[in-house]
């Protein structure tokens, strides 16, 4: 769909981009029942941090997806349009 959009509106001056975050430590996570946070389940540290999944070793933070965005913002990418950028730490 990124590619697509950037295609039909380029023409237009429209720049589409897109990011694809991993784990990143949000409210969304959250446990039902409000018993902790998914990233410190026994399930979360054994599956993505153990086997290294998550080649960094933790999730991300909220300001590691703004950062990628702003990639996206500056006048020096105007010229970078269909794009999806993962910011997973490696996942």
């Amino acid at each position: 769909m990124t590619r697509s959009l950037a295609c039909d509106l380029a023409p237009h001056g429209i720049l589409v981009n897109a990011i694809a975050p991993g784990f990143v430590g949000t409210r969304l996570p959250l446990s039902l029942g409000g018993n902790g946070h998914e990233h410190e389940t026994a399930w979360f540290r054994d599956i993505h941090l153990k086997y290294g999944r998550i080649p960094i070793g933790c999730a991300g933070r909220p300001e590691d997806i703004a950062r990628a965005v702003y990639l996206f913002c500056p006048d020096d990418s105007h010229y970078v349009t269909g794009q999806i950028l993962l910011v997973d730490g490696g996942l």
